[in-house]
């Protein structure tokens, strides 16, 4: 055989490798539903008259998400026909089945329906729903469930006594749970009973394996303010909490001296008590009196107890630049952002959504700024500000990125999300030449080299397993927050990004995509799984329960054990994100060592 062909050969058979999978199905409408009655399908991945969220996704690319079944198949009626999956153990499982029972209720009384779930990296699923059986009314129907596949328990139910409050107070209507890493799902509840009245019909509640513990309740005083002053109002978010089960949240209070312009706060619990971040009213930071917060956003909390916050100013001097984004680190608060600054170049800050922040302390936003690429006009956009760095676009409207027409541009943003590699995903609205409604929204995620990458747009096909393929006719990505604050969230740490697709015919489907997925080994997201990632992995061994891809996890389990170090000298070497799979080392070894010769060969015959 001639040197050149050989030379072909060798280099061909080093470079065929199986192709990475962009997209995984998770279920779709028309499979079976295990764990169901036998025969019994999935009829869509959502609950009927919900709003259409997607799946929750952990730190391991597993999902968990709601879902319906087909009435009629495999003995599906009305009275079993919904409930909540995970593949959080590798393979699809239920956590709670309508129709069933649970781990602490009564004989007799079983799960009527449950809400929207979100999954924690250990793998565990919270939710809310109803029961329904014997002796259930509309006064102990409400729930609040913490489980694993295969079975949930009881974490709290309407109508039993609410630790933190006096005997004879009994848990009313409960809402959707945040949950921690660490266990910890964090709800807010009504009251009912002895002495409650409506100064002190609801609160904030913290729950796990431990036992629950009341964290705020209406009524109460309010820490770090005058004597006399009590929690008032509840807002309609919150509470949030982090992996440490730090519980944070912005409420409203009443008392002497408290008006309209003062009686909005945030707390978040350190050191076992309610610290007071920020009051409306109050000095706003560093910056000169009497400037002072006008209102405030929702908080944002990693698991160092950090605090993010959107807010306006008053006072003197204030006028076109009363926008600002704050961070609270251990007490002390730093002015992060403000309208009227630069953000990059002749570009200016305008407005601020509600700030996201990250493990190391990113921060990001969703808001509004001036002079992006010369115009003149407001552009909305995404921006985020590493812990040691500038603020940089993720995505800035009138802007064209790749997998889009020639002409067709972002022009609005929704549900952003921030993980813990500084990445960023969301929905966008877009506009231009052949744009209609049936296909003006796409779904992207940012890869570590800060390149958006095109995970789904609606119009285009999708396939949903092997010779199936169906045109998405709406897509669904939970967001709008942090990976750090106990809520469900479509993008995980690794990178990958899981939404609900819902298609022209009706169908539905749930899929995974890691077309910008950290590769397992590269610990600290630089693109390159070598020694810089065992350093991190070495630092971190040890570490229980709390481990990330970050810290050295990277088998998903939460641990930094050497089953992670197995995974790091296996994909060794190739860039992370890389568009082939990773050979095993033996044919490395092989392809090396064939190229080498043959070069060597060449260089003696040339």
């Amino acid at each position: 055989m001639k040197l050149p062909i050989l030379w072909a050969l060798l280099a061909l058979f080093c470079a065929q490798a199986p192709l990475y999978a962009a997209l995984r199905t998770v279920a779709y409408t028309g499979q079976p539903a295990p764990g169901a009655p036998s025969g019994a399908t999935f009829s869509q991945l959502y609950f009927t008259g919900a709003q259409y969220l997607g799946p929750s996704l952990n730190s391991a690319g597993r999902t968990a998400f709601a879902a319906m079944l087909t009435p009629g198949v495999g003995g599906v009626t009305a009275a079993n026909d919904s409930g909540i999956w995970t593949d959080a153990s590798g393979s699809l499982a239920p956590v709670a089945l309508e129709g069933g029972t649970t781990a602490g209720l009564p004989a007799g009384i079983a799960i009527q329906r449950a809400a929207e779930p979100i999954l924690n990296s250990a793998g565990l699923v919270s939710f809310s729903g109803l029961v329904a059986g014997t002796g259930v009314n509309v006064n102990n129907n409400e729930t609040v469930w913490l489980g694993p596949s295969g079975g949930a328990s009881v974490l709290a139910r309407e109508g039993s006594p609410a630790p933190g409050t006096p005997a004879g107070v009994t848990f009313g209507t409960m809402f959707e749970p945040a949950l921690s890493d660490n266990g910890q799902a964090a709800f807010r509840a009504l009251l009912r009973g002895t002495g409650v009245t409506a100064d002190n019909d609801r609160g904030f509640w913290a729950a796990g394996r431990g036992g629950t513990r009341l964290v705020a309740r209406l009524g109460d005083p309010a820490p770090g303010l005058a004597s006399g002053i009590t929690f008032d109002k509840l807002l309609p978010t919150g509470p949030v909490v982090n992996a440490a089960g730090q519980v944070a949240f912005r409420m409203l209070t009443a008392g002497a001296g408290v008006t309209t312009a003062n009686d909005g706060g945030i707390w978040i619990e350190r050191n076992g008590a309610l610290t007071l971040v920020a009051r409306e009213g109050n000095p706003a930071g560093s910056l000169p009196s009497p400037i002072v917060f006008s209102t405030l956003g929702d908080p944002s909390i990693n698991r160092h107890g950090d605090v993010a916050f959107s807010a306006t100013l008053t006072g003197i001097g204030v006028g076109a630049n009363n926008h600002t984004l704050w961070v609270d680190r251990a007490g002390t608060l730093e002015l992060a952002a403000r309208e009227g600054q630069f953000a990059q170049g002749a570009v200016e800050f305008s407005t601020f959504g509600n700030a996201m922040i990250n493990e190391r302390g990113d921060l990001a936003f969703t808001g509004a700024t001036t002079g992006w690429g010369g115009a003149t006009d407001t552009q909305e956009g995404i921006w985020v500000k590493p812990a040691a760095g500038a603020w940089r676009p993720v995505a800035t409207s009138g802007t064209t990125y790749g997998g889009l027409p020639s002409g067709v541009v972002n022009s609005t943003y929704a549900n952003p999300v921030l993980n813990n590699a500084g990445q960023v995903a969301f929905l966008g609205t877009l506009s231009g030449p052949g744009v209609v409604a049936d296909n003006d929204q796409a779904l992207w995620v940012e890869g570590l080299d800060r390149q958006l990458r095109l995970v789904a747009r609606e119009g285009d096909p999708l396939l949903v397993a092997p010779g199936v393929s169906r045109t998405i006719l709406k897509l669904d990505f939970v967001g709008g927050f942090n990976n750090e604050q106990g809520y469900r969230s479509g993008l995980n740490d690794r990178g990958e990004v899981a939404f609900l697709a819902t298609f022209t015919d009706g169908t539905t489907g749930v899929f995974v995509s890691d077309v910008a997925a950290t590769a397992a080994g590269d610990f600290n997201g630089d693109g390159l799984v070598d020694g810089n990632d065992f350093l991190v992995w070495q630092r971190n061994l040890g570490r229980v329960g709390t481990g990330l891809p970050s810290n050295g996890d990277a088998n998903g389990d939460g641990n930094v054990t050497a089953a992670d170090l197995d995974v790091w000298k296996m994909k060794f070497g190739p860039p992370a994100g890389a568009a082939v799979a990773i050979p095993e080392p033996t044919a490395l070894a092989l392809c090396a060592a064939a190229l080498a010769a043959a070069a060597v060969r060449r260089r003696a015959n040339s």
